[in-house]
């Protein structure tokens, strides 16, 4: 049986599932890549960092890696994982739907990379 989670009606799950999907993603490219210098213990914005760059010298259009470029850089935005950080561990930080649509569509690209 298939189940969904509507985003309106879940979304601090949404926005935890996201996270940990961004960890995942980024564990799986540095494993099947072979990069060195960062491992699956190694924090997620170094691991994010690790892949961006590894990304980069592949020649991947520096206009697809920005969104994830602002998760690394600006702690205040929506898109940061000091932000995702905060809807797991503070209740005064609840996820807005649209907000986390945003973030996916800004980093869907991103995660088709790390998976083809």
């Amino acid at each position: 049986m298939q189940r969904h989670l509507k985003i309106d009606e879940c979304p601090n799950a949404v926005a935890v599932l996201f996270r940990v999907f961004l960890e995942l993603s980024a564990d799986y490219y540095i494993t099947e890549k072979g990069l060195t210098g960062v491992t699956e213990h190694s924090s997620l914005p170094k691991k994010i960092q690790a892949v961006e760059n590894d990304l980069g010298k592949k020649g991947i259009d520096s206009n697809v890696l920005k969104p994830i470029r602002v998760m690394t850089s600006d702690k205040d935005s929506f898109l940061s994982f000091d932000t995702f950080h905060s809807y797991v561990h503070n209740r005064q930080m609840t996820p807005i739907p649209s907000e986390l649509r945003t973030a996916w569509d800004r980093a869907q690209c991103y995660f088709e990379l790390l998976w083809k």
